[in-house]
């Protein structure tokens, strides 16, 4: 009886162990399977997200894209003051000349240069003008005769009086032949530096 008590007990037992890791290895195959498919999740989520990222960063690219293609002219600055003129050519052998600027006397145009580069403006004609605007005022000046575009110039110069302005030429043959003695119309888009 007691060899019968134990052999059940030991078929028991058995069956015990044997349900029990049926049951630990049912637990660790269900986790593996939730994993695999939270790990899927995670999967199909980034993919989403990248797939979100891509399409904003694309947009951004178009929309600057866009920005770039639509970008205007700079717009003419607002005429601080407009006046009524005339205009002669100058050289810078003329008879009272130096070859050297009155705004800035280490400008030397003894070279034939007639342009001067702001840093706002760009590249500039070079006028003198009356004390009236300050040395480094810059003029848009509207002399059909001259030029069918607005002529944009720097005052670097002295030696006229009032409202007249003198547009430095590369010959006196030039000013006389092409600026002469002309009636003009200048706007002052800068006072001074």
């Amino acid at each position: 009886m007691k060899h019968s008590l134990m052999h059940k007990l030991g078929v028991g037992l058995k069956i015990f162990i044997l349900i029990s890791a049926i049951l630990i290895l049912e637990t660790k195959a269900t986790d593996m399977v939730l994993n695999a498919q939270n790990s899927n999740l995670n999967k199909q989520v980034d993919l989403k997200s990248l797939a979100i990222l891509d399409i904003k960063e694309e947009e951004q690219k178009n929309a600057t894209e866009t920005l770039s293609q639509t970008e205007e002219e700079p717009v003419a600055p607002m005429p601080i003051a407009t006046y009524d003129g005339r205009m002669t050519g100058y050289v810078y052998n003329c008879p009272k000349c130096s070859g050297r600027l009155a705004c800035d006397s280490s400008i030397d145009l003894r070279n034939g240069n007639i342009n001067y580069y702001d840093n706002t403006y760009g590249n500039v004609r070079i006028v003198a003008s009356s004390k009236n605007l300050e040395c480094g005022s810059i003029v848009s000046i509207n002399a059909s005769s001259v030029s069918s575009e607005p002529i944009i110039a720097i005052v670097l110069d002295r030696g006229v009086s009032g409202t007249k302005l003198d547009l430095l030429m590369p010959s006196e043959h030039e000013a006389r032949k092409n600026v002469g003695n002309t009636k003009i119309t200048y706007d002052v888009l800068r006072r001074g530096y």
